[in-house]
């Protein structure tokens, strides 16, 4: 079966000896290493349409797998259309694109360890343009669904009164809070399909199995009911890890730039750096936790599963979405809307104002414009900015009753 990001899963090949982990010019081994073929425009053009195929019908699974996680039912339309249609796209790619993905498998399978394999499926993803044409074109129904989840979120958001700041808010929460359980349904759907495929002399000495043969269960059910109980605990192990990460600095702002939320701080490279690190990080680690909790999943039932197994692959290939980051990093904060400065400007001055003393006013003062400034000018100006607060808000509070009382009863 071709696994989530395009291509088919690795087989054990032998180990190279490239310190990075993958293959040097000078190692590539002739059958496993293929001369790619050219490629029309045509067929680029169909490439791009296939891969966004392909994740279109991965996006129809998963809304089908979370059906089956919640009911039992893996059997049901959309997970088996979906499959369907993953398997349908896999078979219509060029020669030239098969044949990239089928190298790139060589040379990761060729790396000496789990790191090393990450770094290969990272590079040769990234420094390919096909395959990185690839992988964008597959991810971008995912994405659109997550802008879409956080895009409603939103909507109700407001329409419950709620303030621009914070309808942003609840959008960027709403778009990770998608993503965090599309990677739960993904490890969950994965770690059911491992477990059901492991022999049956290895679920015949499981406890749990046996368990349930004795209370009466037919072979078949007993393995479904297990799979599903520690898929389920996958899932929701995977679902968590992806939330918390989403905390790393920069990791949120493709979420911000997909429901089109104004992303705090400069843009630029600072920016793309930013979103970028943000995003490789997030994504690298939540991959590789995902293809970890499958592992644990089927371990709990043969000892013999290596939970570490594609672990590097799964993280290397996450890592490459830090160019999205990235990308939603390079405009930096945009311009505030008129609605979005009106609310500040009521905010800032019921804050000056509620000061108990005018001291507690100055600091209140700095610290509103100081931040402000900072953010869009820098530190210098901020310092600027605080002199300049300082010299306008000062004690203006003067005697205003003067003794008046002057003495009317004189001595007679």
């Amino acid at each position: 079966m071709a696994n989530r990001f395009g291509g088919e899963p690795l087989d054990e090949e032998t180990q190279g000896s490239n310190r990075f982990g993958g293959l040097s010019l000078d190692e590539q081994n002739p059958s496993t290493i293929d001369e790619v073929p050219e490629r029309s425009f045509l067929e680029m053009g169909s490439d791009f349409a296939t891969s966004y195929g392909i994740g279109s019908n991965q996006l129809l699974k998963m809304g089908g797998d979370l059906y089956g996680l919640a009911t039992g039912d893996f059997d049901n339309w959309a997970s088996e259309q979906g499959q369907r249609g993953i398997e349908y796209f896999e078979d219509t790619k060029s020669d030239t694109l098969k044949v990239l993905e089928s190298n790139r498998q060589a040379k990761v399978a060729s790396a000496d360890s789990e790191l090393g394999k990450a770094g290969t499926m990272f590079w040769e993803t990234v420094s390919s343009p096909s395959l990185f044409a690839a992988f964008a074109f597959e991810q971008a129904p995912l994405l659109l669904a997550t802008a879409g989840a956080g895009a409603g979120a939103g909507i109700i958001a407001k329409a419950m009164g709620a303030t621009v700041s914070t309808a942003g808010k609840v959008s960027t929460g709403g778009a990770i809070s998608a993503g965090g359980v599309m990677q739960g349904t993904d490890v969950g759907s994965e770690s059911y399909e491992k477990l059901l495929n492991l022999p049956d002399e290895v679920w015949s000495a499981n406890e749990r199995y046996q368990a349930a043969i004795a209370g009466g269960m037919a072979e078949q059910s007993a393995k479904e009911e297990v799979s599903l109980e520690l898929s389920r605990d996958s899932a929701i192990d995977a679902g968590i890890v992806s939330l918390g990460l989403n905390m790393i600095p920069g990791a949120a702002k493709l979420e911000k730039a997909l429901v089109g939320v104004k992303r705090a701080g400069k843009g630029g490279f600072q920016g793309f750096a930013k979103g970028f690190a943000g995003e490789a990080t997030a994504e690298g680690l939540e991959e590789g936790f995902g293809a970890l909790r499958s592992n644990i999943a089927a371990n709990k039932i043969d000892p013999s599963v290596d939970i570490t197994e594609g672990i590097g692959e799964a993280a290397g290939m996450g890592a490459a979405a830090g160019f999205f980051g990235g990308a939603a990093g390079i405009q930096g904060q945009g311009p505030k809307s008129n609605k979005e400065i009106i609310e500040g400007l009521g905010k800032t001055s019921t804050a000056i104002e509620s000061a108990p003393t005018v001291d507690a006013a100055m600091e209140t003062a700095n610290a509103i414009v100081g931040a402000e400034v900072a953010t869009h000018l820098g530190k210098e100006a901020e310092v600027d900015a605080a002199a300049i607060v300082e010299s306008t808000i000062e004690p203006t509070i003067e005697p205003t009753i003067e003794p008046t009382i002057e003495p009317t009863i004189e001595p007679t």
